[in-house]
């Protein structure tokens, strides 16, 4: 248990979070290919969420940045959601409710894609150097 906490409490380099960032791709894209379920696609995007949430908090520990900051994927495609759900309300016209359908989802990606680029690409912070204490607790 120490071990995955002091993994969770971690720095993750650029090119632990670009391994991850690609395996869960793949992992998701193959999964999606294999099953043809609408529960089985839910989990799979919840479990891949919470899968990219480590390794962006690991990462934004590293550039600088607070941890908690790791679902913003999921704030973007909730805020795409609502103003989807704004603009249907909005309009009367079916046509143009599945067209802004179609935008707010490409421009929801866009973002969320946009924001998993940058994260990647940040350059590292130095590490702080060690506390008085964890320089005694090394020693014994």
């Amino acid at each position: 248990m120490k071990l995955v906490l002091a993994y969770l409490r971690g720095r993750g380099r650029r090119a632990e979070y670009w391994i991850a960032v690609v395996a869960i791709t793949v992992v998701s894209l193959t999964i999606t290919n294999l099953t043809d379920g609408d529960l089985a696609g839910k989990v799979l995007d919840w479990t891949s969420l919470a899968a990219w949430c480590v390794f962006a908090a690991r990462r934004l520990r590293d550039v600088g940045l607070p941890f908690w900051l790791a679902p913003f994927p999921l704030a973007v495609v909730l805020a795409g959601r609502g103003i989807y759900r704004l603009m249907i309300q909005a309009s009367d016209n079916v046509v143009s409710g599945l067209s802004s359908l179609s935008a707010v989802n490409l421009v929801t990606a866009l973002v969320v894609i946009a924001l998993i680029i940058l994260l990647g690409a940040w350059r590292s912070k130095p590490a702080p150097p060690p506390t008085p204490r964890e320089r005694a607790d090394v020693f014994g």
